[in-house]
């Protein structure tokens, strides 16, 4: 699918092909379009451990500079955090308690953190108001969530640290921002759910670029020319034999 774009320039892309020990290949390939020069999305994978990787997706509030200060601090911690052994829930305590302290004044992070163990191929994750989709090889995508509150709003919250199955071939893990989702078109209506795991289904059986733009692409022939445009990131996540 061609990407269509609009004005804006086109997004960043990383990618990092690690292999489970168990033979089966795991690609991880991450994606950021700023609404302006400064993001406050964050998409990162760090080294957990010596068979393991913690993947970030988070979105912080408001646009700019503020958000993007917000997002430095969180993406410091995680990364001094990431090989020391927390499992994601304590990791995200840690960074909530942070926050509290740091940015006192109504900023939060929506955050999603998982954690991969590439010798077994075990999946665990916590989130923070920041739901991410499993698509499995039919097409069929399921939401990982939790009841947790976004990062810096309560001092107390408990993000638990909930396991998943392993991914098998064809199956496909989505972190994505709600730039997406929420993106509207020129009647004030948002591109929503149903329509971005359409794409989910009808890509499902492309490489990770063209998947990726894909998404991009239709969230902009949804807006039709709405020049209103939030932080787009997208984590993927994917096997194949």
């Amino acid at each position: 699918m061609s990407s269509i774009l609009s004005s804006r320039s086109a997004p960043k892309v990383r990618s990092w092909n690690p292999r489970l020990l168990n033979g089966t290949a795991m690609e991880i390939i991450t994606s950021e379009l700023p609404a302006n020069r400064v993001c406050g999305d964050i998409s990162d994978v760090f080294q957990a451990g010596e068979h393991s990787l913690l993947v970030a997706m988070g979105d912080a509030s408001g646009h700019g500079v503020a958000a993007g200060m917000l997002i430095v601090d969180v993406r410091r911690l995680l990364s001094m955090m990431a090989g020391s052994g927390f499992d994601p829930g304590e990791m995200m305590s840690r960074v909530n308690r942070h926050v509290m302290q740091r940015f006192p004044t109504s900023r939060f992070v929506t955050l999603s953190l998982l954690m991969i163990d590439m010798a077994t191929g075990a999946l665990s994750f916590a989130s923070a108001g920041q739901p991410f989709y499993r698509l499995d090889a039919e097409g069929r995508t399921t939401i990982c969530d939790s009841d947790s509150a976004p990062i810096g709003i309560l001092d107390d919250e408990v993000f638990p640290t909930t396991p998943l199955d392993p991914l098998k071939a064809g199956e496909s893990l989505i972190l994505i921002s709600d730039g997406f989702r929420e993106a509207l078109n020129n009647d004030g209506q948002m591109y929503g759910e149903p329509r971005m795991f359409a794409q989910f289904a009808a890509g499902r059986e492309e490489s990770a670029r063209p998947f990726i733009d894909r998404l991009y692409s239709d969230v902009d022939l949804y807006k039709a020319g709405n020049t209103d445009h939030d932080d787009m990131t997208v984590v993927l996540v994917r096997t194949s034999n």
